[in-house]
């Protein structure tokens, strides 16, 4: 007789993502961002409060990793050249999603 696989519990952590400035762009991005998201990361779970992403991932997910993510998602919708992450203060952990000065 097989033995049945335990599920292992996997310890997470909160992130989360602003988009205030990626949403006045398009509602749409928001969820596209997350059916990208969801798509790339297991066992995630997410959750929308205003203009604030809240992310619960592994915690084998680093920052750098959602960091990539994030700049992947920006780049495949064609938002790469309007947008880029930046790190929250260092008591939060996550990224803000703001526009790229433009210099003329």
């Amino acid at each position: 007789m097989a033995k049945k696989k335990s599920k292992k519990k996997i310890e997470t952590q909160m992130m989360q993502v602003k988009l205030a400035q990626l949403l006045s762009e398009s509602d749409k991005h928001f969820k596209d961002l997350v059916s990208y998201l969801e798509e790339k990361i297991e066992d995630l779970n997410s959750s929308r409060d205003g203009i604030l992403l809240k992310l619960t991932v592994p915690k084998t997910l680093s920052t750098r990793d959602l960091r990539s993510l994030l700049k992947k998602y920006l780049y495949t919708a064609g938002l790469g050249e309007k947008f880029r992450p930046i790190a929250l203060q260092a008591d939060e952990k996550g990224f803000e999603i703001f526009k790229k000065p433009v210099f003329e």
